[in-house]
């Protein structure tokens, strides 16, 4: 028997903690700016996201995120890597796979269907919107404004 069929190696994963992963996509306009959502449960502007369902990868949760949210339909190829955020909090620690792609062709105001039961509201920003600080801005997108790609490191809480 291969050692991570066996009953020892099933053990050993069971004993491990478990973390959830969630996905996040950057939504940039041609000229640089991104959308950013504000959902009604959270006291700041976040990227469109979401836990990543059984079944899914982090990019298709990304994408399906980004139509949930703000009604935009996004193509795999259209999509490329961005960045890894290890996220620790006093009350779990997760993932977040966080991707990027141009806002459609096409893209206006209209083009925005905001998901009621979560979204309260949506915007477009700079880097140098983002950096004055006028808006209380979740980590991800600070990292954004500040070019952080690859992989980050998030801690919340005490």
């Amino acid at each position: 028997m291969v050692w991570h069929e066996s009953a020892t190696w099933r053990k050993v994963l069971k004993s491990l903690p478990k973390r959830i992963a969630s996905a996040a996509l950057e939504l940039e306009t041609d000229d640089g700016k991104l959308l950013i959502v504000k959902a009604h449960y959270k006291a700041h502007w976040s990227l469109p996201s979401g836990v990543i369902d059984p079944g899914e990868t982090p990019l298709e949760a990304a994408i399906r995120e980004a139509y949930e949210e703000v009604g935009l339909t996004i193509l795999k190829g259209d999509v490329s890597f961005s960045r890894i955020v290890n996220r620790a909090s006093t009350s779990a620690d997760t993932y977040q796979f966080v991707f990027r792609a141009l806002l459609p062709a096409g893209f206006n105001e209209s083009s925005v269907t905001l998901q009621a039961a979560e979204i309260d509201a949506w915007a477009l920003v700079s880097r140098s919107d983002v950096l004055k600080g006028e808006r209380d801005y979740g980590k991800v997108i600070l990292d954004w404004a500040h070019g952080v790609n690859g992989y980050a490191e998030h801690t919340f809480g005490a």
